[in-house]
């Protein structure tokens, strides 16, 4: 005789294998890889570059006592020249001194700037660079008898704070001219007291 299993438990079991069928492990989600956002690339600014427009007077400028630059001497005989020499001040060319690295403007850009120019002629001043050659040049004497002349050119320094500024940078400087250059002939027998400081000086140089 055949045992039989009961019909219920036979179902049972069909049940529970079904059921593990369902709860089994699943594949885990793949991971999202992140993508990375690509660096901004950061765009240059242009170097700022100062303009002449902008250079500044800063100030009132300092103006010093008259200097004499270059003296040549000449001494007449019956009208005939007999004797001449010359001599050299130190004279220093007109200039920018920057405080810091040069932002390319000088002397012939503040020149042209308008502010500086009202600035300096409100206080009567002008930028004027002394000629550089020998003050006999510009000079001549028709009848010079017998006598001891000294030709001079001479000026006056002059100095003043000058500030440019570009962008969020500013640049200082001291600007270095001259003022008042003025040439000229003097006779080593004319009384001191009569002439302008530049013909004075001129007058240290007459020979003993």
């Amino acid at each position: 005789m055949a045992l039989t299993a009961p019909p219920r438990r036979v179902s049972l079991v069909v049940a529970v294998l079904a059921l593990a069928a369902c709860t089994g492990p699943t594949d885990a989600p793949a991971p999202t890889r992140a993508v990375g956002t690509p660096p901004a690339t950061a765009s240059a600014s242009p170097a700022c570059v100062p303009s002449a427009d902008d250079l500044r007077l800063v100030g009132e400028p300092e103006v010093g006592e008259t200097v004499l630059l270059r003296a040549a001497v000449e001494r007449y005989e019956a009208g005939q020249l007999v004797e001449s020499s010359a001599t050299d001040e130190v004279s220093q060319p007109p200039a920018i001194v920057w405080s810091q690295d040069d932002p390319r403007l000088q002397v012939q850009d503040l020149e042209a700037s308008e502010q500086a120019r009202a600035v300096l002629e409100r206080g009567g001043w002008s930028l004027t660079a002394p000629d550089t050659g020998s003050p006999r040049d510009a000079m001549s004497v028709d009848d010079p008898g017998s006598a001891t002349f000294v030709f001079y050119s001479a000026a006056r320094p002059l100095t003043a704070q000058v500030t440019v500024a570009c962008g969020a940078r500013t640049w200082t400087g001291v600007l270095h001219h001259w003022t008042g250059a003025v040439q000229g002939a003097v006779d080593c027998g004319h009384d001191p007291e009569e002439l302008p400081d530049s013909a004075r000086l001129a007058l240290d140089r007459c020979p003993a």
